[in-house]
């Protein structure tokens, strides 16, 4: 198990150098990351049962907050980045149903 998941930490990471220090650093590649998994954004607007008139916008959010679990996920713990970034969507997309039926205006500039 532990070898599957580090095969998949190895297939997003791309070796660049830090000029500044000389020494090789291992970064993510988020665009192949987001791409590969598109896939759990419909799942979780699906999990969160969202109205027929509401569910493209729903996706539409689901691909931002997957675009940001997708550049704030770390690779050095054990959680896996399909399941992080489950949580992130699926929390992005109840946090917008809420606000698109709410008679409440919330502020969304600070």
């Amino acid at each position: 198990m532990v070898a599957q998941q580090l095969n998949m930490v190895a297939e997003y990471t791309v070796t660049t150098i830090d000029l500044t220090k000389n020494r090789r650093v291992n970064v993510i590649d988020t665009n192949k990351l987001i791409v590969d998994n598109m896939n759990i954004v419909h799942r979780a607007v699906r999990d969160c049962h969202v109205n027929s008139n509401l569910y493209d916008d729903a996706v539409a959010e689901g691909m931002l907050a997957l675009v940001k679990a997708a550049n704030n996920f770390e690779q050095s713990g054990e959680t896996k980045f399909t399941s992080y970034a489950y949580k992130c969507v699926k929390g992005w997309v109840r946090w917008f149903i809420t606000k698109s039926q709410s008679p409440v205006e919330y502020r969304t500039e600070v």
